[in-house]
Formats: C-alpha cells, sequence, structure tokens
C-alpha cells in the first residue's frame, strides 16, 4: 500500500472508530470486547483497503454499507 493510501485509511479509521467501539458497546455491553469488534472491522476493512478506495473514488461521499 502506497503512502497516500496509508494516509487515507488512516483517516477514514479515526474518523469511524468512535462509532464502531459505540456500536460494539451496544451489542455486548463490555467496552474491551467493544473495541476489539472495531480493531477487527477495521481490519478486514483494511486488508480490503484497495477495493473500498476505488468504491469511494467512483461514489464520492459513500460509505463502506453504499449508504450516506
Amino acid at each position: 500500500m502506497d503512502s497516500q493510501a496509508e494516509t487515507e485509511f488512516s483517516e477514514f479509521m479515526l474518523g469511524r472508530w468512535p462509532k464502531l467501539v459505540r456500536l460494539g458497546y451496544g451489542l455486548t455491553g463490555d467496552e474491551g470486547l467493544a473495541e476489539d469488534l472495531a480493531q477487527t472491522a477495521l481490519a478486514k476493512a483494511f486488508a480490503s483497503w484497495p477495493r473500498v478506495r476505488r468504491a469511494r473514488r467512483t461514489r464520492p461521499g459513500s460509505t463502506m454499507t453504499g449508504r450516506r
């Protein structure tokens, strides 16, 4: 992954981390598990980042789920 892609992913991750942890906490009621879930979700996004990146370029403003 090039440095621009790493920067984009870092921004993506930082922008979504709090919401993912809140969602995980709502699902589990445990802060540690919530952080584990967020980390797992972001690890999967990182592994697929080239594909996610292409989708974000073709549909600006879209999210991973396709909703705005």
